[in-house]
Formats: structure tokens, sequence, C-alpha cells
């Protein structure tokens, strides 16, 4: 039997001894952001390796218009590839049907507008509607894949704004991520007076008293780029039109190397909370998701070798 030295900092943990003959790896950070993905052992190397993500987890698609007095430049996301088929059918559907909807009645008013406008006989300009997105994160940030989606449409009155994010895992029972599980239990805390300093440093910019920032909610927007938190607000909920929407970056909790190698190759529903408060996977899984076999001698040194096919 051929074993195998490890010298990544994950597997180094693995090598202690007196460990009992059912190991536990504890993975502080977050309760649901994983990812499942597949980990090979390279032949003879001596090294683990995570294969890299699709370089395609998402395509684009057009949508067109055929009102003539509507200018319309509309790219939407089209996921593919995802562990859940089922859940990757159902965003795909939403995130079409949202772009369809707000195409429809941008075509409506500029309809309506165009109308109006030869009736009383003055200069009709064409209304505008651009939908463009970001995949701000892919999974390489806690496991989780991040969009964000922009809706901008001007016409005869103030340009009106939304963005649109979605935030879950990519494994093979898909889960929507939320502040929560990002931060924990108190997350409101923790980015309300975040908020409320990046806040006062700007205060000329944002509205004051019950028109201002009253604290984020569980439903609050955000996105996941680069290790951070993009706390999203909509055009005019916390801040006159001239500010835009604001967006307040907040940097995501630290995490131990074990929880990234850990996420990438067992399934949420293999983790549990132990009494300490972390999360718990079975070392068992670990290895067997990595063609593995630990075997414990007389001292309690362990050895991780190739499991004989």
């Amino acid at each position: 039997m051929k074993t195998m030295q490890y010298t990544t900092k994950w597997t180094k943990t693995l090598a202690v001894a007196g460990m009992a003959s059912i190991l536990m790896v504890s993975a502080s950070g977050l309760s649901a952001a994983h990812v499942h993905a597949q980990v090979q052992s390279a032949s003879g190397s001596g090294q683990i390796m995570a294969p890299a993500l699709a370089t395609k987890m998402v395509t684009s698609k057009k949508l067109h218009s055929s009102e003539k007095w509507l200018k319309a430049d509309i790219t939407i996301p089209v996921f593919q590839g995802l562990a859940d088929t089922k859940y990757q059918d159902q965003l795909n559907d939403i995130i079409e049907s949202h772009a369809s909807k707000d195409l429809a009645k941008w075509e409506r008013a500029a309809a309506e507008a165009a109308a109006l406008a030869k009736k009383n006989g003055y200069t009709m300009h064409s209304y505008q509607l651009l939908i463009q997105y970001e995949l701000t994160s892919n999974g390489s940030d806690n496991g989780l894949v991040s969009l964000k989606i922009t809706t901008e449409g001007t016409g005869m009155n103030n340009p009106e704004t939304l963005v649109e994010t979605y935030n879950f895992t990519n494994e093979p029972e898909a889960k929507r991520i939320t502040l929560e599980d990002l931060f924990g239990s108190k997350y409101t805390s923790i980015l309300d007076k975040h908020i409320k300093s990046e806040i006062a440093a700007d205060q000329e910019l944002y509205y004051k008293g019950e028109n201002g920032f009253q604290g984020v909610h569980p439903e609050q927007s955000f996105y996941v780029k680069g290790g951070h938190a993009y706390i999203v607000f909509q055009k005019y909920s916390i801040a006159p039109g001239s500010t835009g929407t604001p967006e307040f970056a907040v940097k995501l909790p630290d995490h131990k190397d074990v929880h990234g190698a850990v996420q990438s190759i067992i399934p949420s529903s293999q983790h549990y909370i132990g009494k300490n408060g972390k999360q718990m996977v079975p070392l068992a899984s670990v290895l067997r998701q990595l063609n593995l076999k630990s075997i414990q001698d007389k001292q309690g040194q362990i050895t991780i070798s190739h499991a004989e096919n």
C-alpha cells in the first residue's frame, strides 16, 4: 500500500494523535454557504486539487423590443451546470420573467408617451431601458454564488433604477443565503453600526430622521464580491435620487482554511453544529470524497492513504 503525505494546512489538521476512530473536523464559519464540488488527488503528486469552477457558469441572453419609441439594451444571465438543476431552471425563469415584465412596462410607457406627443404636437424623445448583470461571486467567496442585476429606465420623468440580487449555494439542494447566514444571529447590529458610521461621514448625501436609514431587515438586498458583502438600498429608500442606489461594503467574517477545504466537498446536509457552536462534518465523508482512507496505529498516529479499489 502506497501512502501519501499531504502538506496543505487542511490535511495537516487531520494528522493529529489521539483521535477516536470516528473523527470530526471543525469548520468555523457560516452554517449554510457550502458548494458541493468534487475534489481529486493528483496522481503521485501528494497534493489535493479542487477543479476550477466551470468557466461558463453563466451565459448571456439578449431580449429585444419591437416598440419604435423604446431603445432597449437588455442582457440577462442564464445559469448552466448548477448542481441543483431544478433550482437552476426556476432561477432562470424568474430572472427572464422579471426582465420581460420590465420590458413590457417600458414598451407601454413609451407607446403611450408617443401617442400623447403626437396628439399634442410636441417632439417625442425615445425612452431607454438598460438591463445588465454581474456575476459577483462564482462560489469563491465562502461557497456563495452571488448575482447582481441592474435595471435602468429613462422616460419623460426622472430615471428609474432597480437593483436585484440573488445569493445561493451551488450544491445538489441549493439554498438561498441571507445576511444572517453570513454574519450570524447578530447581523443587524453588526451591519447597522457599520452603515450608520458610513452615512454619518457623508450625511449630506442621505435623508435624515424617519426618512433616513432605519436598519437592515431580513430581506435586505445584498451581493458578495471580493470578500465583502455589499448591502444595497434602492433609489430614494434612504437618500435622494442624486445619491443613486447606495451600497455599503462590509468585510465578511474571516474563516479558517479548513472551512474552505471542507465546504468544497461536503454537502451541507452532512454538517451539524457542535456544543462549542462550531460547524462539524464527519472525517469519513471527507475521505470518501477523496477516495482516501485512514489508519490509526497503536500510538494514535493517523496515516491517510489511497483507498484500494
